[in-house]
């Protein structure tokens, strides 16, 4: 590497890199501007530090979490979700996913270099554990869990129908519905809620 032409302040001393390795230091001078020719302005306070190798950090980290999305996660069927597994390390660690019965989740979408699993359009197959866990050569995370629940909006099964009959006749309305949790049925008459528990009306 050439040496580097810098503009000095009095009070301030720096010795060039003549070869890769060597340091400069610039101590704090009387004037605030240092300024470095061809590369920019540095406005100086406290003691700086240049050290230059041609070296690669040969640290590793392993993994850590940085983001996981809430253990418990609740989703309106026909709707998307996505679970966040976010791990950080030296070297970057790779993210495994697989369901709470040990299933394959090789037909999900994945997301972010395989962290973040998108389940879509999910129904009640989709409910259920998922799990994730990041490792490298670093080390291992510990497991993370999530359980979705799947929810579906109320929708009738059977619907009562009109009914014309003459006076003094008896006529019987039957209602069902379903969806996620189990809907609740009540009946009114002319407005008035009815008594859930007896379904006889005169």
């Amino acid at each position: 590497m050439p040496p580097q032409s810098v503009a000095m302040p009095r009070a301030s001393h720096c010795i060039p890199p003549p070869h890769e390795g060597a340091s400069c230091s610039v101590s704090r001078p009387p004037s605030p501007l240092l300024r470095v020719f061809g590369r920019t302005e540095y406005r100086v306070g406290n003691r700086v530090y240049l050290n230059f190798t041609d070296e690669e950090p040969q640290a590793s980290m392993p993994p850590e979490e940085q983001f996981v999305s809430h253990h418990e996660l609740m989703v309106l069927k026909g709707h998307d979700v996505r679970l966040y597994c976010i791990y950080g390390g030296k070297p970057q660690p790779e993210v495994q996913w697989w369901r709470g019965n040990r299933d394959d989740v090789h037909s999900y979408r994945k997301e972010q270099h395989g962290r973040v699993l998108v389940l879509e359009d999910v129904d009640e197959e989709d409910a259920g554990s998922y799990y994730c866990q990041a490792s490298s050569s670093a080390g291992q995370g510990d497991p993370r869990q999530f359980n979705v629940y799947v929810e579906s909006e109320p929708e009738f099964v059977m619907e009562p129908e009109i009914i014309n009959l003459p006076q003094g006749e008896t006529a019987v309305f039957s209602c069902e519905a379903r969806g996620e949790p189990q809907p609740i049925i009540t009946w009114t008459s002319n407005g008035d809620a009815l008594d859930t528990h007896d379904t006889t009306y005169k």
